[in-house]
């Protein structure tokens, strides 16, 4: 993952479209998973084409309409929506506004059962806040990566700890404690931050909060 690591940065906000442009940006990429990141400018779109394995689209910012052949298959995704599309038809992406997109790609077999093909959902709501505990539920997980959704209930942490591998972090509600080398920062909904290998790094959470985590699991 190029993003910088141990600073505050917004894959949504950050990245402005270009007019009637599509701009992709590769996150995370190993064999048959990956993660993509598309700015797409009003009324600009990605022609469907059909892949080998399910995508899931995130919607960081906008108004994209994920778009496959057949009726009621044009789903709209605003901001922190999401959609898991199977790999049996042709699939496409249009920008209803300026809008940021994530796109993540891996095997069937990868993606939570929690997840149902065709059904748009809040990314947030499939972990549920539990009084003084810690939720985790794993979305994706392939032998290269792993993109876990995680509620933490006010005052509960992860103590310090150090991750082998580089840990991008996504603010989906509430307010976070992010430490990483000893620098506090506060992680909000609609920004990013990134731990880099072997950062000795802790989070709290400061209000009941929310965030999802991709993991870089790539020996």
């Amino acid at each position: 993952m190029k993003e910088n690591s141990g600073v505050l940065f917004s894959l949504g906000r950050d990245n402005e479209p270009v007019n009637g442009c599509t701009i992709s940006k590769t996150i995370l990429s190993h064999g048959d998973s990956g993660v993509v990141l598309f700015t797409l400018a009003k009324d600009s779109d990605i022609s469907p084409e059909q892949y080998t394995t399910p995508k899931l689209f995130l919607c960081l910012e906008g108004d994209v309409h994920i778009v496959q052949p057949g009726p009621d298959t044009d789903f709209i995704l605003k901001k922190q929506d999401a959609v898991l599309v199977s790999n049996d038809n042709p699939v496409g992406v249009y920008a209803a506004e300026d809008s940021v997109l994530l796109e993540f790609t891996a095997p069937a077999d990868a993606f939570a059962k929690a997840m149902e093909y065709g059904e748009v959902f809040k990314l947030d709501e499939l972990a549920p806040f539990r009084k003084e505990q810690i939720v985790n539920r794993d979305l994706i997980t392939s032998g290269d990566m792993k993109f876990v959704l995680m509620a933490m209930d006010e005052h509960t942490e992860l103590a310090e700890h150090i991750a082998p591998k580089e840990v991008l972090l996504f603010g989906l509600e509430g307010e976070g404690e992010i430490t990483c080398e000893g620098k506090k920062h506060t992680l909000l909904p609609g920004e990013n931050f990134k731990f880099a290998a072997h950062d000795k790094h802790a989070v709290k959470a400061v209000k009941p909060f929310k965030m999802a985590l991709l993991m870089d699991l790539d020996k």
